[in-house]
């Protein structure tokens, strides 16, 4: 009896499984899914996803490609010549002004250039060059501002450009390192070109000339080329030289020597028979 009852007891058991496994719509007997259909895929993360919420990265991606290994040698080469420039405070040149006054007569007027700096520069000079008709000032460790320096025209001064450059100090010294200096050129381009006088004052250099507003008078007040009278100078020296030495040799050559004349035998020993 007792063994009729455990199977009446599975059986019903099993009966109740199976009517719940079909009403979940599932032909499990052991009661369907119990991920409610999810795939295993769905489940599993990615193979390239973190496991830990962000996003790992490949040490190869750090590797930099060739365009920025390029870069980087690049960057080292101008850390390198930066290195090289001279460590001295750079002068900043701000402005070039231009005035004119009155000159001595009333066609004559004066021209003065300033060339305005923030400090000085530590050396300057300026070169004339009369077959260009151009004047240039050149300012070593001086720098361009970051505003721009308009150009300025007043007769003989057409305008004016600035340049900026580099130039190394050592270059004809061998055996020492390069050492840059920052240069500032400011060339002047002129319709003639004057006699100046430069001036240093504090942080302002100056230059001036007189000019004409009369074109009669305009050579009056324009360099003459040198060249020709070092030319002349020269070819009259050679010529005073070459004179001077034909009448100095005319006075004081010596007398020509005598015509040899024929040996006496009168010294001779006489051989008698």
């Amino acid at each position: 009896m007792g063994t009729i009852s455990v199977k009446l007891l599975v059986l019903v058991c099993g009966s109740f499984a199976l009517l719940s496994a079909q009403s979940n719509g599932s032909s499990d007997p052991f009661g369907g899914d119990p991920f409610g259909g999810l795939s295993v895929d769905s489940i599993l993360p990615p193979a390239d996803a973190d496991p830990f919420g962000s996003k790992s990265t490949n040490p190869v991606d750090q590797v930099p490609m060739q365009s920025n290994l390029n870069q980087t040698t690049n960057l080292f080469a101008d850390i390198e010549s930066s290195s090289l420039d001279a460590n001295v405070q750079n002068a900043i040149i701000e402005g070039i002004q231009i005035t004119v006054d009155k000159g001595a007569t009333p066609d004559e007027k004066i021209v003065s250039g300033y060339f305005i700096f923030r400090d000085k520069p530590s050396h300057y000079f300026y070169d004339v060059n009369l077959r260009q008709k151009k004047i240039t000032f050149e300012f070593q460790d001086t720098k361009a501002s970051s505003a721009p320096v308009p150009s300025v025209a007043e007769p003989p001064i057409k305008g004016f450009t600035i340049y900026s450059d580099k130039i190394d100090v050592n270059k004809t010294v061998k055996g020492l390192n390069p050492e840059y200096h920052n240069v500032i050129r400011v060339v002047f381009d002129l319709e003639g070109v004057p006699e100046i006088k430069v001036n240093d004052e504090y942080s302002i250099i100056t230059f001036s000339f007189k000019w004409t507003n009369n074109p009669a008078l305009v050579s009056r007040y324009t360099m003459k080329d040198p060249t020709k009278k070092i030319v002349w100078w020269s070819v009259s020296t050679v010529g005073v030289v070459g004179l001077g030495g034909a009448a100095a040799w005319f006075f004081t050559r010596p007398e020509p020597p005598k015509p040899l004349e024929d040996l006496s035998i009168a010294d001779l020993p006489v051989h008698t028979k």
